[in-house]
């Protein structure tokens, strides 16, 4: 019986990292038919958007027909008539807490359902449309430090606030750079950063609060784990709150 129930565990937990990797796979490949859409067509050489999206697919490991069938989707040689779009929904919380939630649906109804399911375990409500003023609209670029380069992340942070553009450079644990961009020179930054050959994990548009909150502990917790919950709903793409949880 202790076989039976340990293999039963074990096909569980595949069960659920089978279905995570779904919703990554089908996040990353609404993302490269949003990039064509919006980004001006399906060739990467000319479309930033498409290019940074694909990129991202493939460091997945996100399959060459899936990576085709979502720019044949939105260069509209899709099958499905399905129309996708973005959307920002809002949600409050006490102290002051505000979180927007960035998605990628072709069905708002369905999306605000899963999220709805997901508040009504928890103390936050649907806010009312007045919160995103508190957030500033800005580009969002990660660097890996390897071995050879963290012994020189000081002068690597210097050299990367001399681009034009640039707001603010951190380092996480020591192998991670934060960078921060105006919105206008997200493209710009991105550029130049790959012309000095740095190797850049991840870049998207992304919001930063004007003014970070400050709440107990048991408040930040809660926010950080509906954060977690909201993520693994297959239509959302981001979540930001205004509140520090570090």
């Amino acid at each position: 019986m202790s076989g039976h129930s340990k293999w039963k565990k074990i096909k569980r937990q595949k069960g659920a990292a089978d279905q995570k990797k779904g919703n990554l796979f089908t996040k990353l490949g609404q993302a490269i038919t949003l990039a064509v859409r919006e980004g001006g067509g399906g060739e990467e050489d000319t479309n930033f958007m498409l290019r940074m999206a694909v990129s991202k697919a493939k460091e997945e490991n996100v399959p060459k027909d899936t990576i085709k069938r979502a720019i044949n989707r939105g260069l509209g040689k899709s099958d499905d008539g399905a129309v996708l779009e973005q959307v920002t929904y809002e949600i409050v919380g006490a102290s002051g807490v505000a979180i927007l939630i960035d998605c990628t649906t072709d069905n708002k109804n369905r999306t605000v359902s899963d999220i709805r399911k997901v508040l009504s375990k928890s103390d936050f409500n649907m806010g009312g449309g007045s919160l995103a003023w508190q957030f500033d609209s800005k580009g969002i670029i990660f660097i890996d430090l390897d071995d050879e380069r963290r012994s020189d992340a000081e002068d690597i942070m210097l050299d990367i606030m001399e681009i034009s553009g640039v707001e603010d450079v951190q380092v996480q644990e020591g192998k991670v750079i934060n960078i921060l961009t105006k919105r206008e020179s997200f493209k710009e930054v991105y550029q130049r950063l790959r012309e000095k050959n740095y190797e850049i994990a991840d870049a998207f548009m992304g919001k930063k609060p004007k003014n970070l909150l400050t709440v107990d502990q048991s408040l930040r917790l809660k926010v950080d784990a509906l954060r977690e919950n909201l993520l693994e709903l297959e239509d959302v793409d981001y979540v930001w709150t205004n509140i520090n949880l570090q």
